[in-house]
C-alpha cells in the first residue's frame, strides 16, 4: 500500500506498507520527496525474512528474520538518520548460532554506531564510525562466560577503498592478547599469545581434545598467485589424566611447497613425532576453486621419527579418524 502525492516533477510518499507474508512485513511513514532526497519525520520499521533478500546474500549467511527500526530528517547528504537492526539466530558458516544488535546514528555518509553479539555466554562488544571508504574501530571487547575479557589497545581503521585494508587491530586481556594486520599485495599478519579454547567455544564447536595455543604466528604476502610466508606456533593438547602434548612447528611457505624447519611433538621431555622435510604444497589466494595445491610432479622430502605413546595416538584417532598401529617410524619419504 503506498499513499502518495504527484504534481508533475515531484513523487511525494505519506505511508508506504509492503507485507510479503504473516512474518515479512515492512512499513514507512513520514513525508519522503524522492526526486529531491528529502525527507521529514520519516520512520521505518519492519521484519526482513531472509528469503526476501537471498540473492544478495552468501549461501554461508543464514538466519530467520532482521528487525529494522529507524528514523530520518532532512535532505541529502546532509540527511539525519538513527536506527537498530536485531537479529537472534544468525550462523555464518560453520560458527555456532549468535544473537547479534546494531544501533546507529549519523549524518549522510557518515554514522557511528554499536554493535553487540551473544553466543552462548560470551559476548562481542564493538563500537566504530563508518565513513564512505573506511571504519574506524574505537572500542572492541571480546566477553567470554568467565568474565574474562581482552580489549582494543588503540582504535584501529578498516580501510577499503583500495581493497581490504586493516592497521594492526590488538586485542589485549591479562594474560592473552590478538593482533590482525591485513595490507596490500595479500599481506596478512596474525599473531595470537595464550589463547584458550574458551575464547572460542561459545562461538564455534570445536572437535578434538581441549587445546591451548601458547605463541601462533601467520604473516606473509602474495607473490603472484602463489601466498608466501611463514607459520610458526608452540601449543599443547590435552591427553586426559593430568597428561598434555606439547607442539612446536616452524614452517615457511612458498612456490616451491610447505617446508618444515621444526616439527615436534613430545609429552614432557618424551619425544613422540619430529618431522622436518619439504611437502609440495602450495596455497593460491585467488583460486575460485581450490585454494591449496598439491604439486604431484614435485618431490616429497620428509624425515620422520616416532615414538611408541599410545594416549596421543588414541587421541589422533579419535580426532582425524586416521588408525595408527605401530607408530615407531625413523625413516625419509
Amino acid at each position: 500500500q503506498v499513499t502518495a502525492g504527484f504534481d508533475g516533477k515531484t513523487l511525494e510518499v505519506d505511508r508506504l506498507k509492503i507485507r510479503a507474508d504473516d512474518e515479512s512485513h515492512f512499513e514507512a511513514s513520514g513525508d519522503w520527496t524522492v526526486g529531491a532526497q528529502s525527507v521529514k519525520d520519516l520512520a521505518v520499521n519492519g521484519v526482513i525474512t531472509r528469503r526476501w533478500v537471498a540473492r544478495w546474500l552468501p549461501a554461508e549467511l543464514d538466519f530467520t528474520a532482521v528487525k529494522v527500526s529507524g528514523t530520518a530528517n532532512g535532505v541529502w547528504p546532509s540527511l539525519a538518520h538513527q536506527g537498530t537492526l536485531t537479529s537472534d539466530d544468525i550462523v555464518f558458516g560453520k560458527l555456532n548460532s549468535s544473537k547479534w544488535k546494531l544501533d546507529w546514528a549519523g549524518v549522510g555518509r557518515r554514522a557511528t554506531g554499536t554493535l553487540v553479539g551473544e553466543a552462548g555466554e560470551s559476548q562481542l562488544t564493538l563500537e566504530a564510525t563508518a565513513e564512505e571508504s573506511s571504519l574506524r574501530i574505537s572500542a572492541l571487547t571480546l566477553k567470554r562466560a568467565d568474565d574474562a575479557e581482552m580489549k582494543l589497545v588503540k582504535p584501529a581503521v578498516l580501510d577499503w577503498e583500495s581493497g581490504v585494508l586493516l592497521d594492526k587491530l590488538a586485542l589485549q586481556g591479562p594474560d592473552s592478547g590478538l593482533t590482525v594486520s591485513l595490507r596490500e599485495q595479500g599481506h596478512w599478519h596474525l599473531e595470537l599469545t595464550r589463547l584458550e579454547q574458551a575464547w572460542l567455544k561459545d562461538w564455534v564447536t570445536l572437535p578434538g581434545p581441549t587445546w591451548f595455543v601458547e605463541s601462533l604466528l601467520v604473516e606473509g604476502k602474495k607473490n603472484g598467485e602463489i601466498w608466501q610466508g611463514r607459520i610458526n606456533t608452540r601449543a599443547a593438547v590435552d591427553l586426559g589424566e593430568d597428561r598434555a602434548a606439547q607442539i612446536t612447528l616452524e614452517m615457511l611457505l612458498d612456490d616451491e611447497g610447505l617446508q618444515i624447519a621444526k616439527g615436534d611433538i613430545s609429552e614432557g621431555e618424551l619425544p613422540i613425532l619430529k618431522i622436518t622435510g619439504t611437502i609440495p604444497l602450495t596455497l593460491k589466494l585467488d583460486s575460485p576453486d581450490e585454494n591449496w595445491g598439491f604439486d604431484l610432479e614435485k618431490a616429497l622430502d620428509l624425515q620422520i621419527t616416532s615414538e611408541s605413546n599410545p594416549v596421543f595416538w588414541k587421541q589422533i584417532h579419535e580426532t582425524v579418524g586416521v588408525e595408527v598401529r605401530k607408530p615407531v617410524i625413523n625413516g625419509t619419504l
